[in-house]
């Protein structure tokens, strides 16, 4: 089946049991992530991914897990507006989206694909005092772009960029791998114990 979420409307989960999405919600109005947990799954009979297609806004609202084997395509803000640990968006597909983390901590462990028309465009960090954290899977991506005093993290996988990069805050760390091949532009960059940073294009630092 499929939902769809009309601009101007909120759906809200809420409560401790776990949301099982087996069909297709189409965001363009505001998901509220509030309580339990959000599961994509796969048809088990195609092989075909069940998807969550953000358009508008999905907040996570507390320290919280989006998991499973379907994909959630950004193409629109996901945020993280409480808690001061970490959520977790396990299942990805990126567009040209935005990311608002206003505090903790958002991982990311659900790696990218492929859109239609090709690679992923540019991701957004917008101003935020928490962190946006490439912790698993493998991440192709055109390019990112960071609002001032908002920061970024490769923690785990690996993270290439085709593209302009720009951040105030970098963190390399843990098992992450982050391939910058276009333009580097940063004020801090942090490559810590088992981090691996390569800059294959030109830094403007």
């Amino acid at each position: 089946g499929k939902v769809f979420v009309w601009p101007d409307v909120v759906l809200e989960k809420v409560g401790p049991d776990t949301l099982t999405l087996g069909g297709i919600l189409w965001n363009e109005g505001k998901v509220k992530f509030s309580g339990g947990q959000i599961t994509i799954t796969t048809n088990p009979l195609s092989g075909n991914n069940r998807f969550f297609r953000n358009g508008g806004t999905f907040e996570f609202a507390n320290d919280l897990t989006v998991s499973g084997t379907g994909v959630f395509h950004n193409s629109g803000t996901v945020t993280k507006t409480r808690g001061s640990g970490t959520a977790t968006l396990g299942a990805t597909r990126f567009d040209s989206g935005h990311w608002s983390i206003a505090t903790g901590t958002l991982n990311l462990d659900g790696g990218s694909a492929p859109i239609f028309l090709g690679l992923p465009g540019t991701q957004y960090v917008d101003a935020g005092l928490g962190t946006l954290a490439f912790n698993k899977g493998t991440f192709d991506l055109a390019g990112l772009t960071a609002a001032p005093g908002s920061k970024v993290a490769f923690t785990g996988g690996t993270t290439n960029f085709s593209g302009a990069y720009k951040a105030d805050t970098t963190t390399v760390s843990g098992t992450g791998t982050a391939n910058f091949n276009g333009d580097y532009t940063g004020a801090t960059t942090n490559v810590m114990s088992g981090g691996t940073a390569n800059f294959n294009g030109s830094p403007f630092n």
